[in-house]
This record gives C-alpha cells, sequence and structure tokens, in this order.
C-alpha cells in the first residue's frame, strides 16, 4: 500500500510541476511574443522606391486655427491637418447672375489668415511617414 501511495504523490507532484513548468513557459512565450516588432503594410509603401507619397482629400468645417494646423470636424470627428507653408489657398466664389444657369466656378487665392473658424474646406493631404497629415492644397468652399 505504500508503494502505491508513493506512485499517487508522485504522479500528483509530477502534474503539479508539469503544470507549472506549462504556465511559465506560455508566459515566457507571451512575453517574447509581445517584444516582437510586426511592420505595417504602410511601412513598406512609405519604404518603396516606386511611391512618391499617398495622398487624401480631407472634407470638413474648420473648428480651430492654432498656428499654420487647423481643426477639421466633421460628423463628430476631428482632425488636425498641418499645412504647409508653400500650400495653395483658395476660395470659390459664389456664382454671379442667375444662378439657373449653370456658370463657371471661380476660384481667388486667398492668404492663410483669411481662412476662419466656421468656414468649409477641402484639403488635399499628403500622408507622411508619422503618419500624420499635412495639406498642400486648400479650398474654401462658399
Amino acid at each position: 500500500m505504500k508503494k502505491n501511495n508513493l506512485i499517487v504523490v508522485a504522479l500528483i507532484g509530477g502534474i503539479i510541476l508539469g503544470g507549472l513548468g506549462f504556465y511559465c513557459g506560455l508566459g515566457y512565450a507571451n512575453n517574447k511574443v509581445s517584444q516582437i516588432k510586426v511592420e505595417s503594410p504602410l511601412t513598406s509603401l512609405f519604404s518603396s522606391k516606386v511611391i512618391s507619397g499617398l495622398t487624401a482629400v480631407a472634407v470638413g468645417q474648420i473648428k480651430e486655427i492654432s498656428g499654420r494646423n487647423l481643426v477639421l470636424t466633421a460628423e463628430g470627428t476631428d482632425l488636425t491637418i498641418s499645412i504647409k507653408e508653400d500650400a495653395s489657398i483658395g476660395r470659390f466664389l459664389p456664382a454671379k447672375g442667375d444662378i439657373k444657369v449653370p456658370q463657371p466656378m471661380t476660384r481667388e487665392d486667398i492668404k492663410f489668415e483669411e481662412m476662419k473658424v466656421g468656414d468649409q474646406v477641402n484639403i488635399f493631404c499628403n500622408l507622411k511617414t508619422d503618419l500624420s497629415l499635412e495639406g498642400s492644397n486648400v479650398t474654401v468652399l462658399p
């Protein structure tokens, strides 16, 4: 009987030690997995010699102006866009005369300082490597 008890204790001890070792091994493996650096598809696009830049169009209302940064808002979402010093900035003028007759839109150049909070704008942006947006063309809509 003592021999059987010894075998049972050895088996239980082995199971406990094996389980503890397995658990610690998973903790080590999970720690190593969290340290693995995963490359984003955007990273490979930015490093490609074929791609010269990624662009986006932001459309919204100016919520805030700070330096050369515009905070746009649309449908409850805000986005900050820095505007390049040499960006083309203009305003579409409202149609004159009979608005029932189609007329070409006229765009006049304006200075950055002429934009104001509440203006509705379209901004052509370049996506930078730090994933921020930089505006290169701003149009204030009527």
